[in-house]
Order: structure tokens, then sequence, then C-alpha cells
């Protein structure tokens, strides 16, 4: 789940965000979307493996420009722990 409404803004309202993901290994972005609204407040992507480690860019745009962020993270294994290896 990705809250949309942790994303600081500075100056200028966010408009729309742009999200690609993909497993950390690979090298093909999946698209999630590239018109997400702020008013939203959060998108799930459900398509994701367990015991995964994962890359993530959100790309947030407004009248001022895009500011781009890109985070690694990983699903919880199928009985609820952490995956260790990356």
């Amino acid at each position: 789940m990705l809250r949309l409404n942790s994303w600081l803004e500075q100056q200028c309202s966010i408009n729309y965000f742009v999200v690609q993901y993909k497993v950390h290994s690979q090298s093909d972005w999946i698209m999630l979307s590239n018109n997400i609204i702020p008013e939203q407040g959060q998108i799930i992507i459900t398509d994701l493996i367990p015991a995964t480690w994962y890359d993530i860019i959100m790309v947030a745009n407004s009248e001022a420009g895009q500011s781009k962020a890109q985070y690694i993270f990983s699903t919880l294994t199928t009985d609820g722990g952490k995956s260790l290896n990356k």
C-alpha cells in the first residue's frame, strides 16, 4: 500500500503521480499507473510475490515540475516473516 498523503508537498500542489515497480533483480519496470491523483489517498499493488525484493519509482508532478524518488522494499513471507536476501 502506498499512502499518497505522506509525500511532502513543497509550495505547489501535486497534480498526479506516476508509479512504476519491478522485482529488484530484474530490469523491466511495470507501470502501475501514470495518472494517480492525490485525492485517491492510497493505492495498493496487488500482484506482488511473497518474500521478494522490489524497486519502486514514484514521480510527483506539479505546476513547478517533477519530483522523483526511488525506494527498495520487500514483501513479507507467506507466514508473515521478513525477507532477508536482496
